[in-house]
């Protein structure tokens, strides 16, 4: 799933690179409205359940954020336009 997930963020930053430009600061942007879209509101989801505690939730989150900015970053440097 996360291999999915993955290349869904890299499609995101392929849809906005036209408009923001090609490189790290365009991918940041991507991958951080990925994490919002998917990250940051699941955890708001999951909190207002009260199934789980603040900290747990808290450290998925981030943790969750540096593995989507990371793979943002490497999948914008990997793609390359159709010719």
């Amino acid at each position: 799933m996360d291999f999915v997930l993955g290349i869904l963020a890299v499609w995101l930053y392929a849809l906005i690179r036209p408009r923001c430009g090609a490189g790290a600061k365009t991918a940041l942007f991507a991958g951080l409205a990925f994490w919002v879209l998917t990250g940051l509101l699941s955890t708001i989801m999951w909190g207002s359940l009260r199934l789980f505690s603040a900290p747990p939730l808290t450290i998925d989150a981030l943790s969750y954020l540096v593995m989507v900015i990371t793979a943002t970053l490497l999948g914008a440097w990997v793609y390359k336009e159709a010719a």
